[in-house]
């Protein structure tokens, strides 16, 4: 459609032109994004004046809660002269622009051919918000123009040369406000606001220029491209940052990183925990360099210090762009790494964030496997984490759990990653069914690693995950796995590691879908090995050539030429640098146990997501039991747990840690385990929590979370892009659910101290926070758990008992009633208020109630209802269970002539249940009993029954309910229910 009135649309339909998008090195929100005119979605065969085309762009590599997510920035090409279209170079598709518009009729009926006087082709580029509040890609009007801070791209002429000219002229400048042309096709841009020009842009040539063109002050709004005479093409435009990105990887170097993953202490170097870290860390520099060479700064740091003095951590390596060089200290440096020390972890990472200056975005990598516990012992909540917080202010922080999941703080690691916008990973215990739920058997804590940290590579730096699985393969094997690569992939690392630490102890061999191998000899090929890996890294110089990408999928051959017996376990995976995107995300950035969780999954190929999948699928795994249940469950005495020294290997072991040690090594409790995996698949059908059918967001939700810990989202799609070639997608999510504290299921306990010397009474507050579905919060949280009291003080600090219960003295002054005092439990910013005296002195009851007595069974055929009066005492062990002594009269009217009425006398004893400690509190309660007839024996029999107390004051209560009493009777049994209400006064 022309563009001849405000009124009217800006174009015919606005294409989705592949700028390489999403290709982020960020490890963060914004950074460089490199693009290519590799295809063309929807391209018309001409864009004449008054016509224009875009291309959609992920410049920050983030979802941003929009409708084009991942995408945030619409770069337009729109036509002043001329005309332009798409063609192919080489194989590769280049924006094509020139002053003949053969194609395109001008006003007035007239065309412009090769042999007129048309001798300019103008076009300008211009860059839209897509996150802007009511945008529509369609109606120009509601466009909302945006600047960027940096971009380059190649623009060449092919010699054509018309009307006789002998140098045909190229001309590209940038301006900082964006002059209107939508608005007004024949507005120019204001000198004033030119900015200075790369010389070479303006240089008549016929070869291929790079222009290039900053202003991180004012940012770029404009670009008015001029072609005289020739025949031009535009290619390889890139959005920059001003800055470098910058990524910190930061090593916990204490003591405990010399024990083996499993905890083991005493074991040979190459098993420790910090040999594995390292071995890991050393191919994600490499990968480092193969994806962010000269776009990357990156530092190392490390805590604590080496030699050890104390809390405090170090620079390892300072800040510094990815180059082979600096690839090359730092690939020698990271073996030096030795262990020993406490875990100053916040000192780490405010050394890492001090490194981080001028980059722009910033991340840090964070890897431990304990708690932060020098000088001493944080958890979230505290005033130390707050301020950790507020200082990592804009660096993003990935975190990795590495040893036991009982000796690893994951709640803490995943709420610092959520806090910064990271990711937390869990690489604990033995969780296989996390990392390759198709071969849980596979499983090794060194491979384990090195996918987590090739995963956190590919994350931060935008890249897909195409194939991530795991493996056992014997000597004398050789396996063979196939690997979808595509038209839309840039550069692809091929990443294979192993468990046992020798070079070439497994082979990499990779062939293309001409069934040729890939070897360093060909252009476009990178290769490198380690100890225990090899990656082989072959980029688009490569990837272009005849054949290489075809419908014949690419395959990764492993062979054993290296082992002479044995077996070996192994890992490979294959990232990708590539137009065609997968988002795997859930729906919230934190969840409590009892919350459903929605995965969503698109799939991007420089356009809307994807429709009409193969197959979406997720595969979730998760804990079979609670942490804070299996402290609960399991007490250990002050004598027991002192068993346990408080520094091993010169490491600070916290109290909690000291427990789970000792109930693993000492008693052989074991830890809980992992259930699953469970698949779901994803629908984009409108159902399973699909908002909308048909657009291409395929959805499921899962709400099996009624256990506290780390559950894995292993995300899987695959299809065929747009020319009908194969693609897989991989993305694997962990995320730590806590419990979901709820007032009504939180006990509390009071013991009395009486009156000491002093005249103060003393009260032992002890709190047990619970959800609904009986889980323990547990240790470690002493931190979002408050006390106050309305008169009297707390005093002593808020006492962690390791076992799910929290404890702290309240001081009331001589002679203050406990009826005047109410005391307010905070946990987890939920409030239960209660008043003293409910707690104190009150564990004794004794009721009075009146109901009915209801005939069951045989029993009804002859007695007809009657009434129930009963007297209850009962002494309370807890703050929810209770002991109750019955005794009742039990009245049943004559239901025919042939008998009169009878009763029944019951003395019982029960245990009563209250399900939550709050003034209304539903119960349960049965057990044993005798029954006394009017005229026969005595006979056992029992009961069982349920109701509802409320607490009108700390000594009266009201409650109704209703009771179910058996009796073992000769011939048959004698049943009856019995409806109450009744009152209950405690003293």
């Amino acid at each position: 459609m022309r563009l001849r009135k405000r009124t009217r649309p800006v174009w015919q339909f606005i294409v989705m032109l592949v700028l390489f998008s999403a290709v982020s090195y960020s490890f963060a929100d914004t950074g460089d994004v490199t693009d290519d005119f590799q295809w063309f979605y929807m391209w018309p065969n001409a864009t004449c004046p008054g016509y224009a085309m875009a291309v959609w762009a992920d410049v920050d590599g983030i979802d941003n809660g929009t409708a084009y997510d991942p995408y945030e920035t619409m770069v337009t090409f729109y036509t002043v002269s001329g005309q332009a279209y798409g063609t192919l170079v080489a194989g590769e598709k280049t924006y094509f622009f020139s002053p003949h518009d053969t194609e395109c009729v001008l006003p007035g009926g007239v065309s412009c051919t090769i042999d007129d006087s048309c001798d300019r082709g103008r076009f300008v580029i211009n860059f839209v918000d897509m996150t802007a509040p009511g945008f529509d890609q369609t109606e120009w009007t509601t466009w909302v123009f945006k600047t960027v801070p940096s971009l380059s791209f190649e623009m060449s002429n092919d010699g054509a040369i018309v009307g006789g000219v002998a140098s045909p002229y190229q001309q590209a400048k940038a301006y900082k406000v964006v002059s209107g042309i939508y608005g007004d096709p024949t507005a120019a841009p204001d000198p004033a606001n030119l900015i200075d020009v790369d010389a070479t842009c303006e240089t008549p040539a016929h070869d291929l220029r790079t222009c290039e063109f900053t202003d991180a002050d004012d940012g770029i709004g404009e670009i008015w491209v001029t072609t005289d005479y020739a025949e031009n093409k535009l290619d390889e435009f890139i959005i920059r940052s001003p800055t470098a990105p910058g990524v910190v990887l930061l090593f916990d170097g204490s003591g405990s990183m010399s024990w083996r993953h499993d905890g083991a202490r005493g074991r040979p170097e190459e098993e420790w925990r910090i040999s594995l870290a390292k071995w890991a860390a050393l191919p994600f520099m490499d990968e480092l360099l193969d994806h962010g060479e000269n776009q990357v700064q990156f530092g190392i740091a490390r805590f604590p210090r080496d030699p050890y003095d104390g809390c405090n951590a170090e620079t390892v390596t300072d800040m510094t762009v990815v180059t082979p060089d600096s690839h090359s200290t730092a690939t020698g440096t990271i073996p030096g790494l030795a262990p020993g020390g406490a875990t100053p972890m916040i000192a780490g990472l405010q050394q890492a964030a001090a490194m981080l200056g001028a980059q722009e975005p910033k991340a840090i990598v964070l890897l431990s496997d304990g708690y932060h516990n020098c000088p001493s012992l944080v958890e979230e909540g505290d005033e130390a984490y707050t301020d950790l917080v507020a200082g990592l202010a804009g660096i993003r922080v990935y975190t990795i759990g590495f040893s036991l999941p009982e000796d690893v703080d994951g709640h803490f690691l995943d709420e610092l990653a959520t806090e910064t916008e990271g990711q937390f990973s869990d690489v604990t215990g033995d969780p296989g069914l996390d990392f390759d739920p198709d071969h849980p058997e596979a499983w090794d804590p060194a491979t384990a690693l090195a996918a987590t940290y090739n995963k956190i590579l590919a994350e931060g730096l935008g890249l897909d995950v195409v194939a991530d699985p795991m493996g056992v393969i014997g000597a004398g094997e050789t396996q063979i796995h196939n690997v979808a690569i595509n038209e839309l992939d840039r550069r692809v690392s091929f990443f294979l590691s192993w468990a046992t630490p020798q070079q070439g102890r497994l082979g990499l061999t990779v062939r293309s879908s001409d069934n040729l191998p890939v070897t360093c000899a060909h252009d476009g090929v990178r290769t490198h090995e380690g100890s225990s890996y090899k990656i082989i890294t072959v980029d688009k110089t490569f990837l272009r050539q005849s054949g290489k990408v075809g419908p014949a999928p690419w395959t990764i051959e492993i062979d054993t030429d290296g082992m002479s017996a044995g077996e070996e376990h192994y890992q490979y995976s294959v990232i990708a640098d590539s137009t065609l995107k997968m988002r795997a995300s859930l729906d919230k950035p934190r969840y409590e146990t009892g919350n459903v969780v929605t995965i969503a999954t698109r799939v991007f190929e420089a356009g809307p997501p994807l429709t009409g999948l193969e197959n979406v699928q997720v595969q979730i795994t998760r804990p079979s039991d609670g942490g804070g249940n299996w402290f609960a469950t399991n007490k250990v005495s002050a004598k027991e747990l002192a068993s346990i020294p408080a520094n091993l290997s010169n490491e600070n072991l916290p109290p909690v840690q000291r427990k789970a040690m000792f109930l693993t090594e000492t008693r052989q409790v074991t830890y809980p385990g992992r259930s699953g995996p469970v698949t779901l698949q994803l629908y984009d059908d409108g159902t399973h929590g699909d908002a909308k059918a048909g657009d291409g967001i395929y959805t499921n939700q899962f709400s099996d979370t009624v256990k506290e810990g780390t559950y894995s989202f292993y995300v899987r799609a695959s299809g065929s892009t747009r020319a009908g070639n194969k693609f897989e997608r991989e993305r694997l999510i962990q995320k730590y659910i806590t419990v979901n504290v709820a007032p009504e299921y939180v006990l509390v306990d009071v013991d009395s101290f009486g009156d000491t010397a002093d005249e103060v009474q003393r009260y032992a507050v002890t709190v047990t926070p619970k959800d609904s579905l009986g889980n323990y919060l547990g240790p470690r949280y002493s931190a979002v758990i408050s006390m106050t009291a309305s008169k009297g003080t707390f005093v002593g600090g808020l006492k962690d008992n390791l076992d799910g219960t929290y404890t702290q003295i309240l001081n009331l002054p001589a002679g203050v009633d406990v009826r005047d005092v109410d005391i307010t439990i905070s946990v987890k910013d939920e409030e239960l208020t209660f008043n003293l005296a409910e707690k104190v002195g009150g564990r004794y009851g004794i009721s009075f109630h009146l109901g009915g007595a209801i005939p069951t069974g045989n029993f009804n055929n002859n007695y007809d209802a009657g009434y129930s009066v009963g007297l209850n005492v009962e002494y309370r062990l807890s703050p929810q269970l209770l002991v109750q002594g019955i005794i009742g009269y039990n009245h049943f009217d004559a239901g025919s002539s042939s008998v009169r009425d009878t009763y029944w006398w019951n003395i019982s004893a029960n245990l009563k249940y209250e399900i939550t400690t709050t003034p209304l509190r539903p119960y349960i309660h049965g057990g044993p009993g005798i029954y006394i007839p009017k005229s026969g024996s005595t006979e056992p029999g029992y009961n069982i029954g349920l109701g509802l107390d409320h607490s009108l004051s700390p000594d009266w209560t009201v409650g109704v309910g209703a009771d179910y009493h058996h009796i073992f009777t000769s011939g048959s049994d004698t049943g009856f229910f019995v409806p109450h209400i009744g009152v209950i006064y405690r003293f």
